[in-house]
């Protein structure tokens, strides 16, 4: 599986070198767009579109599905870390089986072992896909602690890698990227 990971304000014209890298590993999978992080269908179809403009601008086909079981390099924006949760964990399994997964935000948070739910103000566990937690939007205090287990990315900052790299499995990181602003 191929994940990629992003601190927020995705789809930005920042994101452009990372969002290309992640597709260049995945040249053949469809994108389909899960706006479950969106607290209302208004702001799920906005997103939605939003994404669709963006990954089509590469040259790639993408539609966005309210069926995970219809998911191939399945896209998870921002918005509400406890909605997006809700509706995935029943497809844990399913999502374990997929080739590419891409979150952003609130969609990168809940690939973690453990994720926070800010309206909530509980750690609580994630679909543990990826170790550790996810931190998005991290202010440069965060970025410079380099918390063991977490990992802290800025708005436009994310990692592009292999699951068994960011699980550490892998011998040698082969796809292992890490886009930072300069």
């Amino acid at each position: 599986m191929i994940i990629c990971i992003q601190g927020g304000a995705e789809f930005a014209d920042e994101c452009r070198e990372m969002d290309a890298y992640f597709l260049s590993l995945i040249p053949d999978l469809e994108i389909t767009i899960f706006p479950g992080a969106s607290e209302h269908e208004r702001s799920a179809a906005l997103t939605s579109e939003n994404a669709i403009r963006y990954f089509t601008s590469f040259g790639r086909k993408a539609r966005r599905i309210t069926d995970l079981t219809d998911a191939q390099a399945l896209v998870l924006p921002g918005g509400s870390p406890r909605h997006l949760l809700e509706k995935l964990l029943l497809a844990r399994e399913h999502l374990a089986t997929l080739p590419a997964i891409w979150g952003a935000s609130a969609g990168a948070m809940v690939l973690a072992a453990s994720t926070y739910l800010p309206d909530r103000g509980e750690k609580v566990a994630g679909l543990g896909l990826i170790p550790g937690r996810v931190q998005p939007h991290a202010s440069s205090e965060h970025l410079a602690a380099r918390t063991p287990g977490v990992w802290a990315l800025a708005e436009h900052e994310g990692i592009v890698a292999s699951l068994a790299e960011m699980n550490g499995e892998s011998e040698l990181p082969q796809l292992l990227r890490q886009f930072r602003k300069a």
